[in-house]
């Protein structure tokens, strides 16, 4: 969910909350102007719940604001650490410093602290006491409307759109298959082959696997690195088939000095060699030696976990194995990129790929929370962002994904970027950036 922040606001509604503003030297507003104020925000794919009177929070650096009867405003004297950077996202239920301005509604006839604490409508209070959130409705038509993409982004999907696939039935053994294919998403002409080249900060780890030694790829901070704030624990992409720890350090690099964490990558076994549950059992391996070693190797125990495709579904295994399997719940936040989460095949996905028939072979199991985390009991996970471009066969797995992990009471954020293909986030372009970077910055906020 967005705070809508009005210097990223169209410029009609920006125009409306500075007259909404206008006069209101005691921090008194005109009921009549936030009520139009409202009606633009309707417009412009707010999601607005409830009742209730609303007013727009007016620019400040340094205090935090207060709501009183009769819809007044007051601040407080400033705190004596810096004010906050500005925030583009917050997490449902999670304390959020606002720095205005941004919509809010306000309540009525209360001074309870509704800490956390979900309306009827659901809507989730912050930890401010009297007044909540109006929150950007991320189902919103426009996050999906592909001709708002840059032309470098639409270029980028159509070359993908246009890239030729194998089918099993033209290979004599997945073995064959996953050879060509692997073979054909290296290929130096393809879209894939962005330049990436290992890092020469990386670190190499093995620790005992359950098929043998686990290889982990150590991604410290440049700025102080025996100083991280966290851990993340990364499982790269690859349909489960292809990929390695190494193709992700040009990513994990930027992210262990954007958050002074440690990047741990794990190198699990691949199908078909190796068909589910390796991959699986060799990420849960790894994540259990991060938190029996985590204080001693990096200095701190708090963890994150992510990955993108095949790395999504597997991060959000890994969470689910942790919480049944060893009780653990106390990761701070997963970044759940474009994943699979369902292996029977999401509307978006069509017919079942041959990436599926490698991973497992027998149709029968993919129904199976273990095997696709769309059908597990969600409850209890960690706060999560999901990010997806809106021209992704995966497209309709984050969604549905996103719904259930908020239905099951989780904080979450839902990023859709309009017209983006699968691995949008990888290219060096506008939207690939932009990703990146709220990635980042929801991560930062975890920590």
């Amino acid at each position: 969910m967005e705070i809508v922040q009005s210097q990223n606001a169209p410029l009609d509604m920006h125009a409306k909350s500075e007259r909404a503003c206008t006069g209101a030297t005691d921090g008194k507003f005109n009921d009549e102007a936030s009520c139009k104020l409202v009606r633009a925000a309707l417009r412009t794919g707010l999601d607005i719940v409830g009742k209730s009177r609303s007013a727009v929070l007016p620019p400040d650096t340094g205090c935090r604001w207060t709501l009183h009867n009769q819809g007044n405003l007051r601040t407080r004297r400033p705190r004596s650490r810096p004010p906050p950077a500005r925030l583009a996202s917050f997490a449902i239920g999670r304390h959020v410093d606002l720095p205005c301005p941004c919509f809010v509604p306000l309540l009525r006839g209360t001074s309870r602290n509704l800490s956390s604490h979900p309306d009827s409508d659901g809507t989730a209070y912050t930890s401010y006491p009297r007044y909540r959130v109006i929150m950007r409705n991320p189902f919103a038509p426009t996050n999906f409307d592909a001709s708002r993409a840059s032309p470098e982004l639409s270029a980028i999907a159509d070359a993908i759109a246009k890239t030729p696939s194998s089918g099993l039935e033209d290979f004599a053994s997945l073995e064959e298959a996953a050879k060509a294919l692997r073979a054909q998403a290296e290929s130096p002409d393809g879209p894939w082959n962005l330049g990436h080249k290992p890092s020469e900060r990386a670190e190499i780890r093995e620790i005992a696997g359950p098929g043998g030694m686990l290889p982990l790829r150590i991604l410290r901070p440049a700025q102080d690195p025996a100083e991280v704030l966290g851990v993340m624990l990364h499982l790269h992409g690859g349909g489960w088939f292809m990929g390695s720890a190494a193709m992700s350090d040009g990513p994990n690099e930027a992210m262990a000095d954007a958050l002074r964490v440690a990047v741990v990558s794990v190198e699990y076994r691949l199908a078909p060699e190796a068909p589910y549950p390796a991959a699986p059992d060799d990420c849960e391996a790894a994540a259990l030696w991060v938190l029996g070693n985590a204080q001693r190797e990096f200095g701190s125990t708090s963890l994150l976990v992510g990955g993108e495709s095949a790395g999504g579904h597997l991060a959000a295994n890994l969470l689910l194995r942790l919480r049944d399997r060893h009780g653990y719940t106390e990761a701070r936040g997963a970044n759940l990129v474009y994943g699979v989460y369902d292996l029977t095949g999401s509307p978006s996905q069509g017919p079942a790929s041959s990436y599926m028939d490698m991973f497992v072979p027998d149709p029968r199991l993919r129904r199976d929370p273990d095997v696709s985390p769309l059908y597990a009991d969600l409850r209890g996970l960690p706060p999560a962002l999901f990010s997806v471009g809106s021209r992704d066969s995966l497209l309709d797995d984050s969604l549905f994904m996103y719904a259930r992990y908020a239905a099951a009471g989780n904080a979450c954020e839902l990023a859709v970027c309009p017209g983006a293909p699968h691995g949008y986030d990888a290219f060096p372009i506008t939207e690939g950036l932009a990703a990146r970077a709220r990635m980042h910055e929801f991560l930062a906020n975890q920590l």
